[in-house]
């Protein structure tokens, strides 16, 4: 979570739980945040599928023999290409680095099915980070059109002073909260030196 990107954070992660909203998508063993380290854990701790290491090499990913044999059906690798982008915005890795080497080897005229199956195959054995790439590719426009719309909105002190000029109500909820600071304020910062005055000067009238 410490490399994602502000990009990636703010203008693609929002849709991507609403999303996954009705699949378990804020936690769970097959959560949002489980898919974000399945996929960080293919493309910059290496542990890939060793079926999946030709096809690797063959789109230019990866390097075979960097490939060290674990004691299980995976195998550890070196660190995928543009491995630092797929940290820090994994949506723009598939959609830039992962897609484009399929269709550079298989020609751009490929169907968008093709490239599901491939996807599928470089991540044979983790499934979350297959599904969170299909998951990418397939929608890419929807998530590239709700990141213009993200972009798009006022700040905060904008939208807030908008909306405190054309609606009534959040106007008079605006002038309660703030009515309410200011008794919070005034007992906790000036009353405490305002009694004090008080009864010093009923003594001295005493």
């Amino acid at each position: 979570k410490f490399d994602l990107s502000d990009e990636f954070k703010y203008e693609i992660l929002p849709s991507m739980m609403l999303e996954f909203a009705n699949k378990g998508g804020g936690g769970g063993s097959r959560g949002v945040g489980p898919m974000l380290a399945a996929m960080y854990r293919i493309t910059n701790q290496g542990y890939v599928n060793k079926k999946a290491l030709p096809e690797l090499e063959a789109l230019g990913l990866l390097k075979a023999n960097t490939a060290l044999q674990t004691t299980t059906s995976g195998t550890t690798a070196g660190a995928m290409k543009d491995a630092a982008l797929a940290a820090a915005n994994p949506f723009r890795w598939v959609n830039e680095v992962l897609v484009p080497a399929i269709r550079k080897k298989y020609g751009e005229g490929v169907t968008d099915q093709f490239v599901r199956t491939k996807i599928n195959q470089v991540m044979r054995g983790n499934q979350l980070a297959a599904s969170m790439a299909v998951e990418f590719f397939t929608k890419q426009n929807n998530y590239l059109r709700d990141q213009k719309i993200i972009q798009g909105a006022l700040p905060f002190s904008e939208a807030f002073k908008a909306t405190m000029s054309s609606d009534y109500f959040t106007a008079q909820q605006a002038l309660s909260d703030q009515w309410e600071n200011l008794k919070v304020v005034f007992g906790k910062d000036i009353i405490p030196v305002i009694v004090p005055a008080i009864i010093a000067l009923a003594k001295g009238i005493n």
